[in-house]
């Protein structure tokens, strides 16, 4: 278990078991002994999770000392010296509310609100809640089967008494879900059960205040909870390679595909959607070019933020929550304003904290563990080679690693021995360096095993295979393809017939 930087992934088991001790007593973090994959017990003071998947901790022993690490080195993680301990509000609480995020709710009542089919929720942990009707898939009474499926509209006419006597208001709304329920939120980072039964599909719990957790899920929005009140927190892998989310600039749509490669949900933008990030709630980070802005949309797509921004191409998430976005400025016949592209950090209300300046037409950003940004500069209105590179650029903008020889380096992404592996859209190739630029390997390319025709995005998987968003004739024409190739070359699915793929990211 090292500090950040010599974080080693291990087995891919991470629990987090929370005692009935009481954080509050404890500003600087809370007694807990980690046990790592391989069997080691170490006493510690857990301080909470990380955006980024792990868990920050310090060591009270003779040894001092402390850091982070990731949940995948950990078997387990317990709070205090006793263990969970049962709960009277888990008997209490009969009803059951299935949301369209996955979040389970466990209610004390539920009730119907006024004529737009909102409900109010009495949850035993987070207390009152009001939801949107359309974000419930079900209601259960307690842990038995649905209640028989009535005729119309599903609404209940009188009002329904389980054996608890927990009573479902008149007229509160039960909805039957499809056979079975595909909550629509795949990427969320954490599982959090509380005492009262609730398990939250959310982000990285985070110290709110000594004894208070802080979480937010894709419909409750930001909830506190006293620690006292978990029982239990999972990390969930943050990438599964089942679900596939792809923008396709032909259709102006991000739309994610199933295991069955059939599209299921969408969002798009009204101006031109140029990027779309998944975030770690289940929702999306979208590009709107055309309408100069960067708007976050919740996992029913319905829009929860937006801000302006002066010729947008991408945006990312940063784990503490502010936004970099990457753009650059077009001048006379469309032709890109030479070094008037930025690299810039925006926080939830729009105010410029930090900004990487004079960039030459930059596509992509993303940010590196240590803090630097892997940076894509394409200058594709210029026949110089020596301006189309990547980067790893420092906070000041200076330049760390450099690779050149590109074409058209449309994406980029690092790999973990410090190399990159780079989409060359117009040579057109997926290549893999090293440090010092020597080819590791190419995917496409003259007479390559897996042709490919203008790669414009690359994501890697954890099992070392990659998606690749091949575009057959580029935006503003054609179809083309998403491919998942295997690390020797073969391609072990595709989505064909996209209207122009520009983005591929696992979901």
């Amino acid at each position: 278990m090292g500090r950040r930087g010599d974080r080693v992934a291990g087995p891919a088991l991470a629990l987090l078991l929370v005692g009935s001790a009481s954080r509050a007593e404890d500003p600087g973090g809370v007694p807990a002994r980690i046990v790592l994959a391989g069997g080691e017990t170490l006493a510690v003071r857990f301080h909470g999770a990380t955006g980024d998947g792990g868990l920050r901790y310090s060591r009270p022993d003779d040894r001092g000392g402390g850091g982070e690490t990731f949940w995948e080195e950990v078997a387990w993680l317990r709070l205090g010296d006793s263990p969970p301990v049962a709960d009277p509000l888990v008997a209490v609480a009969a009803l059951r509310v299935l949301l369209r995020d996955g979040t389970v709710l466990a209610a004390l009542r539920v009730e119907g609100e006024g004529e737009g089919g909102a409900l109010r929720l009495d949850e035993p942990d987070l207390g009152p809640i009001r939801l949107p009707a359309e974000s419930v898939v079900w209601i259960r009474l307690g842990e038995g089967p649905l209640p028989p499926r009535p005729k119309g509209l599903g609404r209940v006419a009188a009002p329904i008494l389980p054996a608890s006597g927990v009573k479902l208001a008149v007229g509160a709304a039960i909805f039957y879900p499809p056979s079975p329920p595909v909550p629509r939120a795949r990427a969320t980072a954490f599982w959090a059960k509380l005492r009262g039964g609730s398990a939250l599909r959310t982000a990285a719990p985070r110290d709110a205040r000594p004894g208070v957790a802080e979480m937010r899920t894709p419909l409750l929005g930001l909830r506190q909870v006293p620690w006292s009140r978990v029982s239990e927190v999972r990390a969930v892998p943050p990438r599964a390679t089942d679900r596939v989310l792809a923008v396709e600039f032909g259709r102006g749509l991000a739309r994610e595909f199933g295991p069955t490669r059939e599209p299921e949900w969408s969002a798009g933008v009204q101006g031109l959607l140029l990027d779309a990030e998944v975030l770690p709630e289940g929702g999306l980070l979208l590009t709107d070019r055309a309408g100069g802005r960067v708007i976050e949309v919740s996992a029913l797509g319905d829009e929860v933020w937006a801000i302006e921004a002066e010729d947008p191409v991408s945006a990312t998430r940063f784990p503490g929550g502010n936004t970099a976005v990457t753009r650059f400025r077009l001048g006379g016949e469309q032709n890109p304003v030479p070094l008037s592209g930025a690299v810039t950090e925006v926080t939830p209300a729009g105010e410029s904290v930090w900004s990487l300046e004079r960039l030459d037409c930059p596509t992509e950003a993303d940010l590196l563990p240590g803090g630097e940004m892997l940076v894509c500069e394409t200058a594709w209105d210029s026949g110089d080679p020596a301006r189309k590179r990547v980067t790893i650029r420092a906070r000041d903008g200076s330049i760390l690693s450099r690779w050149g020889g590109f074409r058209y380096p449309a994406d980029a992404e690092a790999l973990p021995d410090g190399g990159v592996v780079v989409a060359d859209r117009d040579d057109p190739r997926v290549v893999f360096l090293d440090r010092d630029g020597t080819v590791r390997r190419t995917i496409g390319g003259p007479g390559a095993r897996v042709p490919l025709s203008l790669p414009f995005d690359v994501d890697l998987l954890a099992d070392g295979s990659v998606l690749i968003a091949d575009s057959a004739r580029g935006p503003g024409g054609g179809t083309g393809r998403v491919l998942r190739v295997s690390p020797d070359d073969r391609v072990l699915w595709s989505l064909s017939g996209l209207a122009d793929p520009i983005e591929v990211e696992a979901r």
